[in-house]
């Protein structure tokens, strides 16, 4: 079984170094001449940069269907204070769709951590608020929500 782990990246190291650029690649050697109909009907405007791509999106998210409540407090602030920036992140800056998807997530979430203060389980608590928060921040950070 090492065998054949060693041996795949060999097979691709050797196949790659055996291409270079001499060797014919199908296309053509030169590229069409501006006067020649080919050339004319591929002629596209250049695409615009991607700052003025990231500049021309909305800011504000598309209407709001339904918005999630507030949520009871916990009384532990790194869940209180993560579960109401990831609630305002879905209320403000998700679509219908994203917005049922990560509402129930969170609404889950929220579940679970009540269930471990009934519990009585305080470093459970803790550990599911911080990997909570971890793993909003890359989620919510496509949203545009960095401060969570």
């Amino acid at each position: 079984m090492r065998i054949i782990h060693l041996a795949l990246p060999l097979a691709v190291l050797a196949g790659l170094a055996a291409c270079n650029r001499e060797q014919p690649s199908g296309l053509p050697a030169s590229a069409p001449t501006p006067e020649s109909p080919a050339a004319a009907s591929e002629t596209r405007p250049p695409p615009p940069p991607v700052a003025a791509v990231k500049e021309a999106a909305p800011e504000s998210p598309p209407p709001l269907d339904e918005q999630l409540a507030a949520f009871e407090a916990t009384g532990y602030p790194v869940c209180d204070d993560y579960m109401e920036k990831a609630r305002q992140c879905i209320n403000t800056r998700m679509g219908p769709d994203d917005r049922l998807v990560h509402g129930r997530q969170l609404k889950d979430s929220v579940r679970i951590i009540n269930a471990n203060i009934k519990a009585g389980s305080e470093n459970r608590i803790e550990q599911s608020c911080k990997r909570m928060r971890m793993l909003g921040i890359t989620t919510f950070a496509k949203y545009g929500c960095t401060d969570l």
